[in-house]
């Protein structure tokens, strides 16, 4: 209704009762007259408010007019379809990339481009559609069984792979077992040592139904710089010192230092206390007397007389005349014990007690006791005694706690890359994209069922109905596997093992005892159900991909806030493998050759724990004379101490 100030209501109905007056007047005398002068003298209207009433009525009639234009172009859609559906059918091929149309039967009617295409979209194909010239002609030339590529989408751009250039060999100079090897090469401090080619990134593609296609992945070749090398320019790796480059495991890149020809000795003739442990930091050292408690004292190799009370951090080798804890050294073996922790060996003349060793390579004190200490060592342990009481046993372990403490880095590694993960928000874009990967699935699944029931229909219909009593010859026919046409396309046919071709097999089951009539129909009833069924699921996918388009731009703009943040902690977390790499570098360094052993010449308390790299044993009962060595064990597929005598 139209309400004008201070007279009654007006409606629709009003107008139409002007509009018929001026009809029966035009009839009767010829003269028409205007509809405004009909609606003032009628219903006794100022000419103001007749124009407020034709404003409104002319806006009505104008969005009744788009409304049944909407519908009839709506319901002519959907009859033009359905006839296209029953005259073409298409099929897309494996990688997505290429869309074609056949003509399923002949036809009369001219059917223009435009409505092709329409069709071709509502199957979902979007992108790369040709123009409407081609389609015209082939829908103007072609009889049934032409063909034509109707939409074609563009392939993705393979980038270029990075690459690297050594200036050394890493295979000769990985860590090598063969004395008779060509000389490894040596670098002198700036010399560079590798050089990288930076990869060119390809660019994705899109499919004919809109979606991206990415680019096949790329050779990174990045490698990661240990001790010894530092990166210059972005790409070059350069020397930081002398010594001999080396390629980790294909990841990291390391200089280890060259062996000293002449080795610096200082000679300290009494005890090393905490202040004189600073000036001999790093340094071969030999000294007379004792190592004060407290004292931790680090040095490339040491040699000494006296008695460790304190601790000892070498880089090489370390040989003590005299013992370690004991009496006086104030050891507690919870915390504050005395300690030894080498690269190399570690040799001891007299006792050990309640000490902690750690060994690179070997521990060798044949002539000494070990008294409720842990020893560790990677090659193998010898001792004269070994003693244990139920409160702080002792514990012989083939390895190193450099297991443990690559654990714990491990463990960092990967909180470390959650942060970051939670930082760009990895999670919610992954479960996003897999949102649409289903979505495009099941439309998928609906188009490859779509495709085998227009193919059975086209199989049923070739056959003479009257005369068989079931569909065996048709279904005789897709047993065949799928052919190829002559330009190398492939044919409309089912191939075997795929997830149509199980559909089929469901329906000729669901069939197999009706009659051919009434096959015909559940086939194409099967065939207009599926058909919906697969507009919807193109009408989701796309609804998704819309919604996923805007959440990823709000997410991107998250994720560019918290740059600062991911950088940093992608410098730590690069900073964490590269200590990671570094450690399993010195293991493969200092791999032992043979077979670790624990060679004990006298007694083994009881109580005393023997540790492998994946096995343990208590020793229930003192025993005398033996070895212990890790040995897989077939039955249980795992590892087991084995306890032999000494000299088998």
């Amino acid at each position: 209704k139209w309400v004008c100030d201070g007279t009654p209501d007006y409606t629709i109905e009003d107008v139409n009762k002007a509009l018929k007056i001026q009809s029966n007047e035009t009839l009767k005398d010829g003269k028409k007259r205007f509809i405004g002068e009909i609606l003032e003298t009628s219903f006794n209207l100022t000419p103001k408010e007749t124009i407020k009433i034709l404003k409104e009525q002319k806006l009505f009639e104008k969005r009744r007019l788009s409304l049944e234009k909407a519908l009839f172009k709506y319901n002519s859609e959907i009859k033009s379809n359905q006839m296209l559906s029953q005259l073409f059918e298409y099929r897309v091929s494996k990688d997505k990339l290429e869309a074609y149309v056949r003509i399923n039967r002949e036809y009369t009617q001219q059917i223009h481009a435009h409505n092709l295409i329409n069709w071709v979209q509502l199957m979902g194909i979007r992108f790369g559609i040709i123009g409407e010239d081609d389609i015209q002609r082939f829908l103007s030339d072609a009889m049934k069984g032409s063909e034509l590529k109707i939409a074609m989408g563009e392939s993705p751009q393979k980038g270029k792979d990075a690459f690297i250039k050594f200036y050394f060999d890493p295979a000769a100079d990985l860590c090598r077992t063969d004395k008779n090897l060509k000389t490894r090469t040596v670098c002198k401090k700036g010399d560079l040592i590798a050089r990288r080619t930076p990869h060119k990134e390809g660019k994705p593609g899109t499919n004919v139904f809109g979606q991206i296609v990415p680019p096949p992945c790329l050779e990174t070749c990045y490698y990661r710089v240990g001790k010894g090398v530092i990166i210059r320019n972005e790409h070059e790796y350069v020397a930081n010192n002398d010594g001999y480059p080396m390629l980790y495991q294909d990841q990291a890149i390391f200089v280890t230092p060259l062996k000293e020809d002449t080795k610096k000795i200082i000679n300290v003739s009494g005890n090393v206390n905490v202040d004189d442990a600073a000036a001999y930091r790093m340094n071969h050292l030999e000294i007379c007397g004792d190592i004060d408690p407290d004292v931790t004292l680090q040095c490339r190799e040491l040699k000494m007389f006296g008695n460790v009370k304190g601790s000892i951090e070498s880089l090489g080798d370390v040989e003590i005349k005299g013992g370690i804890g004991g009496a006086g050294s104030n050891s507690d073996i919870v915390s504050g014990f005395p300690s030894i922790k080498a690269r190399g060996s570690v040799s001891i003349s007299k006792i050990v007690e309640r000490s902690r060793i750690e060994c690179g390579q070997f521990f060798r004190s044949p002539n000494a006791d070990i008294v409720e200490s842990k020893i560790f060592a990677n090659h193998g342990i010898i001792a004269k005694n070994v003693y244990s009481d139920g409160t702080h046993p002792s514990v012989l372990k083939l390895g190193t706690p450099d297991n443990e403490r690559l654990s714990q880095l491990q463990a960092r590694i990967e909180n470390k890359i959650s942060e970051i993960d939670q930082l760009k928000y990895s999670a919610v874009f992954k479960e996003m994209e897999q949102h649409l990967h289903r979505h495009i699935q099941v439309q998928d699944e609906y188009r490859g069922k779509q495709n085998a029931l227009a193919f059975l229909i086209k199989i049923m219909g070739n056959l003479d109905l009257e005369n068989i009593d079931d569909l065996g010859p048709g279904f005789d026919f897709m047993e065949i596997s799928e052919k190829s046409s002559e330009n190398g396309e492939a044919s409309y046919g089912i191939p075997q093992k795929t997830r149509a071709y199980e559909y089929l097999q469901q329906v000729q089951d669901k069939i197999d005892k009706d009659p051919p009539e009434v096959q015909i129909k559940v086939v194409k009833r099967l065939a207009e159900e599926n058909h919906g069924m697969y507009k919807a699921a193109v009408e989701a996918t796309e609804r998704i991909e819309k919604q996923i388009l805007i959440k990823k731009g709000l997410l991107n703009k998250e994720v560019e806030n918290n740059g600062k943040k991911i950088a940093r902690a992608q410098t730590e977390l690069d900073d964490m493998i590269l200590e990671k790499d570094h450690h399993k570098f010195q293991e493969m360094m200092n791999a032992c050759r043979t077979m670790p052993v624990i060679r004990i010449k006298n007694q083994v308390s009881q109580g005393t724990v023997i540790l492998g790299k994946e096995s343990k044993l208590v020793v229930d009962q003192t025993i005398y004379g033996v070895k212990f060595f890790e040995k897989p064990d077939p039955v249980s597929k795992s590892c087991k101490i084995v306890v032999s005598g000494y000299y088998e």
